[in-house]
This record gives C-alpha cells, sequence and structure tokens, in this order.
C-alpha cells in the first residue's frame, strides 16, 4: 500500500491531518489576503511576531472582540475606564499605552 499524502509513500499522523484540513474541512473562512511571511522574517523574538501577526489578523483579545466571541465581561478599559476597549484604543489611544 502506497499512503499519497507523503512522497516516500508512509502513512505518517501529520500528513493525514493536512490532507484533512486542507481537502476535507472548509477553512476559507480563515483565509486572510496579506504577506505573513514578512512578520515571520523579521529579526524579532519570536513572541514580538506573534504579537504582531495576532493584530493584524484581528485577532487581539481585547474586551470588544471577547464579547463579540460571547465572552461575557465588561467594554471598558482596565487601565483608564475609556468605555470601549478594541484594538486601536489598547494599542495607541490609552494612555497607558502612550506612557509605554
Amino acid at each position: 500500500m502506497i499512503w499519497k499524502g507523503e512522497k516516500s509513500g508512509t502513512y505518517s499522523v501529520k500528513s493525514a491531518y493536512r490532507i484533512c484540513v486542507t481537502e476535507m474541512a472548509d477553512n476559507s473562512h480563515m483565509h486572510v489576503n496579506g504577506r505573513w511571511d514578512l512578520i515571520w522574517k523579521l529579526k524579532v523574538p519570536p513572541k514580538i511576531k506573534k504579537f504582531l501577526w495576532r493584530v493584524c489578523r484581528r485577532c487581539f483579545p481585547t474586551r470588544a472582540r471577547l464579547n463579540s466571541r460571547g465572552i461575557s465581561c465588561p467594554l471598558d478599559c482596565v487601565h483608564c475606564n475609556h468605555n470601549y476597549e478594541d484594538s486601536i484604543h489598547i494599542l495607541i489611544e490609552c494612555p497607558k499605552a502612550v506612557q509605554v
């Protein structure tokens, strides 16, 4: 028997998972156009790359984002009590962010 998921013809869990994700599951909603490879090529620590990727993909866990995903929590900023904590506020507008 030959496994078509690998060039060598041998089965691996990794290749089976790859086939399931690419061929069987509809993950088109997760695709965001962009040059994401540029983030991963930066010469900065991995945690900075992950942070940038999360901000750019709009999956930074702000209170507004958590509420939109069904997690009940107050919308005001923890640091300055601004009435709406979204990515723009927490990264740019919040007085704490400006200080940092």
